[in-house]
């Protein structure tokens, strides 16, 4: 969003309910509870920090914590992220939030070399 807050979405439909976890909240489970919609959304606002930096900075870690009707807990990477890390010798993947605060730029002097 355009004020550095955030809108995450999710599609889930079995699940009881959707938690956001992560470095920003030191992976508390159940501090961010995503919003449950009809058909299977799930949605979670996240407005800026009081400084109006964004909600959830550049390079954190994330996942979303799924709560089953069984009554399972699981930790999934979003369907949705921009960015996935898999740590050495390691077979779980770590959902990287990509939100750099500078754009990518593209010197007009190295798209003239291109041609």
């Amino acid at each position: 969003m355009a004020d550095n807050g955030l809108v995450l979405r999710e599609w889930a439909p079995a699940a009881e309910a959707l938690f956001l976890t992560g470095d920003f909240n030191g992976w508390d489970n159940f501090s961010h509870p995503y919003k449950k919609k009809e058909f299977g959304k799930w949605e979670l606002c996240l407005p800026p920090k009081h400084d109006k930096s964004p909600a959830i900075e550049h390079n954190t870690k994330l996942k979303v914590v799924v709560h089953t009707k069984k009554g399972e807990r699981l930790y999934r990477i979003s369907p949705w992220a921009k960015y996935a890390i898999q740590a050495e010798k390691q077979v779980i993947y770590d959902w990287v939030h990509w939100d750099p605060p500078q754009p990518y730029l593209v010197s007009t002097e190295f798209l003239i070399n291109l041609v």
